[in-house]
């Protein structure tokens, strides 16, 4: 494979989990990143604002039960795109949110742009990371994945320095586990006891009435 980029492991390894579409406003801290979805035949949908990313992403997920990704730049894109955030958290959308950074060697020299991006998003993630080591760029892109299909779901944000997504390494070096290696297939039962009771109470009716919340929806349990 030779020497490849981060921003370019960042898209071999959304290629990886299947992702065709990515959400993005463009912005410089993000940039090493279209070049290697440009190349892995990932399309790019450019929106006018990072907020619409987000809730593409969210609308994304929702229709398909699978995350929507969204890409925005650093500091103004990360709290432009918060909103969206919040709303897939509480809706228990799976997104995956990559949002860039000012370079790792910047840190707390108020570099370009430069927040606390884990610090902001934390309240409304399942999941949030920074990763500065551009080896392992596709793990944590996996954990992401995996933090936002299980158990209920909801969005994963993962914050890369713009000098990691420009490093290069050795590509047949770093690993590409697939998806259904590191990731659970497992599914959460109902009380075997209050299912029979509720089978019961359902038969013995005369009308019988079923509220079902969305979480009939995301299991994919409605037959």
């Amino acid at each position: 494979m030779g020497e490849v980029s981060g921003g370019r492991l960042v898209a071999k390894a959304l290629k990886a989990e299947g992702v065709k579409y990515v959400f993005s406003l463009p912005g410089r801290h993000i940039s090493p990143i279209y070049e290697g979805l440009i190349d892995e035949g990932i399309e790019i949908v450019s929106v006018r604002h990072e907020q619409a990313a987000g809730n593409a992403a969210d609308g994304w997920g929702r229709v398909t039960r699978t995350p929507g990704v969204c890409l925005v730049t650093a500091g103004p894109g990360v709290t432009n795109m918060f909103p969206a955030l919040v709303q897939a958290y509480h809706a228990g959308s799976p997104v995956i949110a990559i949002t860039g950074r000012s370079p790792f060697a910047l840190l707390d020299k108020y570099g370009f742009q430069e927040i606390d991006t884990i610090a902001l998003v934390s309240s409304v993630a399942k999941w949030a990371r920074s990763c500065s080591m551009v080896y392992r760029i596709p793990e944590y892109v996996q954990d992401a994945f995996r933090a936002a299909l299980t158990g209920k779901m909801g969005p994963a944000v993962l914050d890369i320095p713009l000098d990691t997504l420009c490093l290069t390494c050795e590509g047949s070096k770093v690993p590409m586990i697939p998806p259904e290696r590191c990731r659970s297939a497992g599914r959460v039962y109902g009380d075997p006891v209050l299912v029979k009771r509720a089978a019961e109470m359902l038969l013995s009716a005369e009308k019988p009435i079923i509220f079902a919340g969305s979480g009939v929806y995301w299991a994919d349990a409605s037959e």
